[in-house]
């Protein structure tokens, strides 16, 4: 209610009076001008800088897409290259067992026809020389079937270790996760 007074007086005044009103009015305007043009170069800055943090949100995405295939692409390189070494592994084993056996179960297999062609030839002559080359073709089945347990075994338990490690190679590759490898981009 003052205000308002004062304003009625200011208006209804002499003329000096009406030029303080424009003065003061004038004043009040530029102010709100200055203000508002601060304002709105406030809001442009913020809106720039808006558009610079979604270019590089966008850049930042794009590379990371990219760096997704690419982790995709060397997943996949690691399964078909461990599927590959799984395969080498089997033909060396296989390799070492056919070796296994050829040297060592052909070996004392022959040996054993050996011992048993000699004894039917002695039989008649020397049976007791024959009853022993018996004796040395058994202990040469007992050795055939010793070994012949070992390489089952050792089979077997190759066996079991690939599985483990492919299982822990498995447990490993399913530990890499996208964040961790992409925080060096």
């Amino acid at each position: 209610a003052a205000v308002q007074a004062t304003l009625m007086t200011l208006l209804t005044a002499s003329p000096p009076a009406n030029t303080a009103i424009q003065t003061i009015s004038s004043t009040v305007l530029m102010a709100f001008m200055y203000s508002f043009a601060m304002l709105l170069r406030r809001s442009v800055a913020e809106s720039d800088a808006r558009a610079v943090l979604i270019r590089e949100r966008d850049d930042a995405n794009a590379r990371l897409t990219t760096a997704n295939s690419s982790l995709s692409a060397a997943n996949e390189q690691l399964r078909n290259s461990i599927e590959i070494e799984k395969e080498l592994v089997l033909a060396e084993e296989r390799a070492r067992s056919a070796r296994e056996l050829h040297d060592g179960l052909g070996h004392r297999l022959t040996l054993m026809g050996m011992y048993l062609d000699f004894a039917e030839r002695r039989r008649e002559t020397d049976p007791d020389r024959a009853w022993a080359e018996v004796a040395g073709a058994r202990e040469t089945a007992q050795g055939v079937v010793e070994l012949t347990r070992r390489l089952a075994l050792e089979i077997q338990s190759q066996r079991l270790l690939r599985q483990a490690e492919e299982g822990a190679l498995a447990l490993r590759v399913g530990e890499l996760e996208v964040p961790e490898l992409l925080e060096d981009l």
